[in-house]
């Protein structure tokens, strides 16, 4: 008997225990028993039945705690009622399921034990699968029957959770090989492989049509999860199938709702195993086929929700139609009133949507709440897109993802402090007895007691809640490592992807776990797949997180961990890249978009702060997006910028930081980055780009300006210097260094002084850069830890020195590469003021290659070395015993100091033996300009071993030699070169005026403060005297600093004069040829560099030539200087600015020539060294005697006659200037012109013919009013140069009262001349050095003239001859060494030669001599003895003149030569030869 209640029946049939009838004989009677019943009214007597058993459960589930013992005698109570009022079965199932489902929250441990303990529980079909036997989850633990209690006690919760923790290291192991298919063998159910290629081929056969039958759930399931279908009760699922098929079907009634408790059940009961999702998922509506439709659907509804949420309908369209006469106002009435119907109907829908219930997505959200996790991702295997379309399935998937993180995040969180007893809010209590009078008795507030409900924790009406199920996270795998993070990240992560960033909290998990990773394990590996997940996933999710700064604080912390340009890379794919044209993405990018426009429309300078935190708010999500809309505003609209960059002060760091890459993705686009009419102007974005970038990085510390300065560089090295604006942007707004292009000759005197003036100096400027530190640090912190200090420096320098030759041909116009020119320029000065502002010259030293090296190793020019190094020079030689120079003795003993002339230099004589020492400054400043002990120069007593000035140059001396010519070394001495470029103004001037100046000033402000009455209060009082302290206190340093400028003025001055003898080799017979080297090696390179240049050459030249510098003659610089093709050159080669500074050096030097003009006392003592009788300057001698003294010297007649010349040759380089019609002719001369107005043109006709030039050039270039004239000349309506012609006429008219005529400018010398002339016929016909200069005379009319008019302008009548040759014997004879010493004869074939280098020969005829001297006037061409021996020889003429000059074999091969056509010279010499009057001639 007991064999037959255990055994199986066909192991008893075998046996021969039971017939084989015995199986079939039970089912029938089972059948009889369950399923049979009598024949009567079930509406009357089963009623009895069911109400007891409903009651039964009601009553039982409610008054008594559901242990094992309760529910066993509950379901015997059940049983007894079954069987007494013989109730069906599946009706009592059904009876019992209602009853759970309405008391589902409360008593669902009473049912759960209730239906594992029933008849109907199926039969468990769990197998051991390939993640081994661990089975953890579905039913728990006190839901089995042997469980006497209905909660989870201690030690099995201990056991539990060390089960969970063997199961999920197997788990994840078996997800990196199967992925997502691992958690459908979580029940550990999985199929044969056999049987599932079996079912596999089944499937396919029944997608190809093979099979005419439907496939089965459970073959589906096994198909799809790989794992065979959990077992279930199929009566149960199809009693509630039965009902969800009711609710979808058109029996029901208006008024009959679909409970969602039948979910709720329905999950649960899938949950624990009691039914399973195959039986059930028939039923559940809409059926498989049209669920597509409902994808539609939901796609449309949520692309209306977001139109709805960024506000792009038009409000115009929402307006009626518009009559367009009377006639139709009818018929718009009427049609706006139906418009108006419609829109009310719309509204009224909208006012009562229509909920519709997809059975399918409630089930799946239910089965994600109680941890189903194999049923759910069933249902969205099949349909991936319904978290696409139903977003509240996200909360779901993200409440599993928590659950699988939290261990892990757990170990990787930052250590939290003891928790704080916070001081929750106490009430009075309602029971005051006992209180002593004047308190109150007062109680702290209870805390609430979650209650629970079907759904996720969460809260409702400021009450919390808590799931039902505490046991929902059984099934959950949880990682362990941060493997098994990556490997969630891969499988069930990506069923929410990046829409991650709607739950903030889970996405500061990933990124504190991710910090912690890299923290620990900086393994590239480790850094190679968290950077890969950062760009696919944690990054990109921001855009979906609802404006929560703490999670994009958390992810920037971990993203910060990689460098820029892995930054940069993520933010390109976030924004631009695949990531981007996700539908999530683009619906958030699109709403971000949205409220930053409206931001930007209403932002003004008096709601910042409202309209800074909203843009703030809608930058946390999507940066990038606000940034890229706001440039795009800004760019069109550059009054709005302060207003933004207040606005940025509430981003976020990663803001900042992509506020920076975008930036930069504007600057780095393929638009025009000139205007487009012309390419001299740059594009206003990228100005208003410039603008916002230094305003930006100024205003916010955290931001680096790193990957701008890294952008200028590169740019600068592919040869883009329109993008320098940048860069001057920056140094100007952060550092506030401004350029010094706009100097006024005060402030650049004041810029010569020490650190305390200068300071003062561009404090008045405006320059903030003592204001700017802070903003300096960061700008120099960023240049040096990138190393671009040095490198930036030498590209800039290298693009200023050939920047001009890498522009393409077809862009290269004359007037572009000036304006390319002085910009790089500007931009290299002013970067160079930044860096020496903010380095000391150890630092500075320590990031700038050495002058040798960048000559040699970089390629810079000599000009520019010195200049960047010049700085580091002077400090070395005023700190002779820094260790970078080593130890040099000074002995200042036997030392004393002069002091200074007028010119603020000093006059250095070898006859001042012994000088005194310089007097103290006292307190009232009388140190200025004016000379105090005379101008004696001193002369050491006893030469010094060693000179501090030659020691710390000398390794530049020794380097400086192999890379210049060694002709150059022939004329100038190394030591002179070095120092020329070593030495700056501040070493040879002081500007004592400006210190008196400054110091006055300070003390009158001081003066001024105590003046003030407008606060009389005690703190007033005290902060007025604190300000007036500071005042005094800076006057003393002005002070204190002048008289260290003094000393150290006068000690470099002694040095200097000592050490000039050495400086020109060779002897005096090369002073042209030193004057030639001294302007091509140092004086034009070096004054065209800067304002303070151009003053220091001309302070060199006068220092030269009062301290007697052997082999340096003045009038030789100035003769060779002032050559009319030398100036011409000079004038077009410059550019703009150069241009500028070209002319304040020629104007130096005609206001020292003025003075001399107009005082021959003051041109003896300055020019010419007189001391009493004695004149020691070589500067304008003309003859020496043996030991090298000068013996004579050019007297002051012939100094005017000089200086007249050297008027003549300018204003003929000018004239020819602007008669071309090259721009930079032109547009050079005028500037030049314009500069030196003060004391040049000097004579009237030089002015008037000037006056002339511009007033023709000022009508040919100004803007044309008619398009006929607009088409004559290309060249003409040049607008600038009409504005500058005009502006220099009017500078010319000031002056007109102030011009002269020849005779008042210079002697009149033609008396002089003629009695030359006649001495020369009368001498050798061969030609010599000492003969005087020829002076052609015009060949007289018969008809008696009034006047005679000579070639320069010169007017004189028959008295004034007279008068000139009667004077003749009284004049001072011009001493025939005055000559240039290049005219030593024609000898030297090749020679270029000037008109007054024509000497007359006695064989030579005046007018041969005047063609030639013409032809070379005219067209600036040299003469050659070639050309001097046919006109000797009577055999020039109009025939064989123009071979002579263009085909002699004599010509010099020479680039000044210029090519000129045979019809300009025939045509010149027919002018000369038809001229009959000496006013036409000399025209």
């Amino acid at each position: 008997m007991l064999m037959r209640k255990i055994l199986e029946p066909a192991f008893l049939e075998q046996l021969g225990l039971i017939r084989d009838t015995f199986t079939k004989i039970g089912i029938r009677q089972t059948t009889n028993i369950l399923y049979r019943q009598a024949n009567y009214n079930l509406l009357r007597e089963e009623t009895e039945g069911y109400s007891k058993l409903a009651t039964e459960l009601f009553t039982t589930s409610n008054s008594e705690p559901p242990t094992a013992e309760t529910v066993q005698a509950t379901f015997e109570r059940v049983k007894g009622l079954i069987g007494t009022f013989d109730l069906d079965v599946g009706r009592a199932l059904d009876v019992t399921l209602d009853v759970f489902g309405s008391v589902l929250i409360k008593q669902f441990r009473f049912f759960v034990k209730f239906l594992r303990i029933s008849s109907w529980w199926p039969r468990t079909q769990v197998r051991a699968g390939s993640i081994g036997t661990t089975f953890v989850g579905g039913l728990p633990k006190w839901g089995l029957p042997e469980s006497s209690h209905w909660l989870t006690s201690e030690e099995d919760e201990t056991v539990i959770v060390e089960q969970r923790r063997l199961r999920d290291v197997q788990f994840w192991e078996r997800a990196r090989e199967v992925h997502l298919d691992a958690y459908f063998e979580l029940g550990g159910r999985q199929v044969a492989n056999n049987e599932l290629k079996r079912l596999q081929d089944m499937v396919q056969a029944a997608s190809n049509g093979e099979l005419n039958k439907d496939i089965d759930p459970e073959i589906q399931w096994i198909v799809n999860t790989r794992t065979l279908p959990p077992s279930g009760n199929r009566i149960a699922a199809q009693l509630l199938g039965f009902k969800l098929r009711f609710y979808d079907s058109d029996a029901k009634d208006d008024s009959d709702v679909l409970p969602a408790n039948i979910f709720y059940m329905a999950a649960l009961l899938i949950k624990i195993g009691f039914i399973s999702l195959c039986d059930l998922y028939p039923h559940v509506s809409p059926a498989d086929d049209g669920m597509e439709a409902v994808r539609e659907a939901r796609m449309k509804l949520l692309a209306e929700e977001e139109r709805a949420k960024t506000g792009k309908t038009n409000a115009l369209a929402m307006l009626g139609v518009l009559p367009e006469d009377e006639k139709d106002v009818q018929r718009t009435n009427k049609l706006n009133a139906e418009m108006r119907a419609a829109a009310a109907a719309a509204a009224a829908a909208k006012v009562k949507p229509v909920e519709v219930i997809y059975q399918k997505v409630q089930l799946l959200e239910e089965l994600l709440t109680v941890g189903a996790i194999p049923e759910a991702l069933f249902i969205l295997g099949r349909f991936p897109w319904l978290p696409e379309a139903f977003p509240k399935l996200l909360n779901y998937i993200h409440r599993l993802l928590h659950s699988s993180l939290e261990k892990v995040y757990c170990e990787c969180r930052p250590a939290t402090r003891a928790s704080i007893d916070t001081n929750l809010k106490k009430l009075p209590e309602s029971d005051q007895s006992a209180v002593p009078k004047g308190s109150i008795k007062i109680t702290p507030v209870p805390s609430k007691r979650p209650l629970r409900w079907p759904h996720p924790d969460g809260e409702k009406d400021g009450a919390p809640y808590r799931c039902y199920w505490d046991e929902w996270a059984d099934n959950v795998p949880v990682c362990q490592t941060v493997d098994d993070v990556f490997t969630l990240c891969g499988t069930l992560m990506n069923l929410s992807g990046v829409n991650i960033g709607k739950d903030e909290a889970l996405l500061s998990k990933l990124a504190v776990i991710g910090t912690k990773s890299l923290a620990t394990d900086q393994s590239q590996q480790n850094r190679d797949r968290w950077q890969d997940l950062l760009k696919r996933l944690i990054v990109p999710a921001l855009s979906l997180t609802s404006s929560n700064s703490a999670t994009v604080n958390a992810v920037w912390n971990m993203l910060n961990l990689y460098p820029t340009t892995v930054r940069y890379n993520m933010y390109a794919e976030w924004y631009k890249g695949a990531t981007s044209r996700q539908p999530a993405m683009r619906a958030a990018f699109a709403r971000t978009k949205s409220e930053t426009l409206s931001v930007l429309k209403r932002v003004s300078t008096q709601n910042i702060s409202t309209m800074s935190r909203k843009l703030a708010k809608a930058a946390f999500a999507s940066p990038g997006v606000v940034f890229d809309t706001a440039i795009e505003q800004l760019e069109s609209y550059p009054n709005l910028i302060p207003a933004f960059v207040e606005c940025a002060r509430y981003f976020t760091d990663m803001g900042y930081d992509i506020l920076v890459w975008s930036l930069m993705s504007a600057l780095g686009g393929n638009r025009s980055r000139t205007q487009a009419g012309s390419i001299l102007y740059t594009s206003e974005w990228l100005k208003s780009l410039s603008k916002l970038s230094g305003q930006v990085f100024k205003r916010y510390n955290n931001m680096r300006p790193t990957p701008v300065l890294q952008y200028v560089n590169d740019q600068l090295f592919k040869g883009n210097s329109t993008d320098l604006v940048l860069l001057r942007e920056l140094i100007s707004s952060m550092a506030g260094v401004v350029p010094d292009a706009d100097f006024t000759d005060a402030q650049l005197k004041s810029m010569t002084g020490g650190e305390v003036l200068r300071r003062q100096t561009l404090i008045h400027l405006g320059d903030r850069r003592f204001e700017s530190t802070r903003g300096a640090k960061r700008l120099m912190q960023a240049l040096i830890d990138t190393k671009l200090a040095g490198g930036l420096l030498i590209n800039l320098a290298q693009y200023r020195q050939s920047g001009v030759f890498k522009v393409p041909e077809s862009q290269a116009h004359i007037k572009y590469l000036s304006s390319l020119l002085d910009d790089a320029h500007q931009a290299f000065m002013q970067y160079l003021d930044l860096l020496r502002s903010n380095l000391s010259a150890d630092q500075f030293d320590s990031l700038i290659p050495g002058i040798i090296a960048l000559v040699q190793d970089f390629g810079l020019d000599v000009s520019f070395a010195f200049m960047i190094g010049r700085a580091s020079l002077a400090y070395r030689m005023s700190n002779p015993k820094s260790p970078a120079l080593g130890s040099v003795k000074d002995d200042q003993s036997q030392l004393t100091l002069p002091a200074t002339d007028a010119e603020g230099d000093l006059s250095m004589t070898e006859e001042d033996v012994s000088v005194q020492p310089v007097a103290p400054v006292n307190d009232k400043m009388v140190l200025d300009d004016t000379p105090v002990n005379g101008s004696a120069a001193p002369v050491a007593q006893t030469p010094r071993k060693s000179d501090p000035l030659l020691d710390s140059l000398q390794p530049i001396i020794e380097g400086i030699q192999p890379i210049l010519s060694p002709e150059i070394w022939a004329r100038l001495s190394p030591e002179f070169f070095v120092m020329f470029w070593s030495l700056q103004l501040s070493d040879l001037s002081v500007p004592q005026t400006n210190y008196m100046a400054e110091h006055d000033r300070l003390n009158k402000a001081a003066e001024d403060v105590m003046k003030d009455r407008s606060d009389m209060t005690r703190n007033g009082m005290n902060k007025k005297d604190k300000e007036k302290r500071a005042l005094l206190d800076v006057a003393s340093s002005i002070r204190e600093e002048m008289k260290a400028h003094v000393e150290r003025y006068q000690k470099t001055r002694f040095r200097l004069a000592k050490q000039s003898k050495s400086w020109f080799p060779g002897a005096i017979a090369d002073v042209n040829a030193i004057s030639d080297t001294l302007i091509e090696q140092c004086l034009l390179p070096r004054m065209l560099l800067s304002a303070t240049d151009t003053e220091y050459c001309f302070r060199v030249i006068k220092f030269l030539h009062e301290n007697r510098a052997p082999n340096f003659k003045l009038s030789s610089l100035y003769e060779r200087f002032f050559n009319a093709n030398r100036l011409r050159s000079m004038i077009f080669s410059c550019s703009v600015r150069e241009a500028e500074y070209l002319g304040r050096f020629i104007k130096l030097i005609l206001e020292d020539l003025s003075r001399w003009q107009g005082d021959q006392n003051l041109y003896e003592k300055e020019a010419l060294g007189q001391k009493g009788e004695t004149r020691n300057y070589i500067g304008f001698a003309t003859a020496f005697d043996d030991d090298g003294k000068p013996t004579a010297f050019i007297d002051h007649t012939s100094f005017r006659d000089s200086h007249y010349e050297w008027h003549k040759n300018l204003n003929s380089a000018l004239k020819s200037c602007l008669q071309d019609t090259e721009w930079m002719h032109i547009r050079n001369a005028l500037t030049v012109l314009k500069t030196i107005t003060s004391y040049f043109p000097a004579v009237n006709f030089m002015g008037k013919n000037l006056m002339v030039q511009l007033e023709a050039i000022r009508l040919r270039e100004q803007a044309s009013t008619k398009a006929s004239e607009a088409s004559d000349d290309k060249r003409a309506h040049r607008v600038d140069l009409a504005v500058t012609a005009q502006t220099t006429a009017s500078a010319l008219i000031k002056r007109t009262t102030q011009w002269v005529m020849v005779q008042a400018f210079r002697t009149n010398a033609s008396a002089k001349e003629k009695e030359a002339s006649k001495d020369a016929d009368a001498a050798s016909s061969t030609l010599r050095p000492t003969a005087p200069e020829f002076k052609p005379q015009p060949a007289k009319s018969n008809v008696t003239q009034a006047t005679e008019v000579e070639e320069d302008g010169e007017v004189q009548d028959g008295k004034d001859a007279k008068a000139a040759e009667s004077s003749d014997s009284l004049a001072p004879k011009p001493n025939p060494s005055s000559r240039r010493s290049s005219v030593s004869g024609v000898e030297d074939k090749g020679k270029d030669l000037d008109a007054k280098d024509l000497t007359a020969a006695p064989a030579a005829r005046p007018t041969e001599f005047h063609m030639v001297y013409q032809v070379v006037q005219m067209y600036h061409f040299p003469a050659t003895s070639g050309l001097i021996d046919m006109a000797k020889s009577r055999s020039l003429n109009e025939e064989n003149l123009v071979p002579a000059i263009l085909g002699s074999k004599e010509m010099p091969e020479t680039s000044e030569i210029l090519v000129i056509s045979e019809t300009h010279v025939i045509l010149g010499i027919a002018e000369i030869h038809e001229t009959s009057d000496s006013q036409s001639m000399a025209d």
